[in-house]
């Protein structure tokens, strides 16, 4: 199955830097999901959910983030978090 190399960048580094089969995240103007060979896309993120998951469904990155920006091109997915939700009470 075709795959789309994704790569998560936070302040504090990379946080993720593999494959996945799909990309679901919170975008500017509603929720979006990314699948291999989608058209080129940049997108700036809102405060919520993103995942990213294998060909079986299973979470590869699951995360609550504070926003930023995504941007797919040739197959290729760069995120950029402004920052990792901290749970309530952590």
């Amino acid at each position: 199955m075709a795959s789309l190399r994704c790569r998560i960048v936070a302040p504090t580094g990379v946080v993720f830097d593999g494959e996945a089969a799909s990309l679901k995240g919170p975008g500017w103007e509603g929720g979006f999901g990314i699948l291999p060979r989608h058209a080129p896309y940049l997108v700036r993120l809102l405060a919520g959910r993103l995942l990213l998951a294998d060909a079986d469904r299973k979470p590869l990155y699951d995360e609550q983030i504070t926003g930023g920006f995504l941007m797919v091109t040739d197959n290729q997915c760069t995120v950029m978090v402004e920052g990792l939700a901290v749970p309530a009470g952590a």
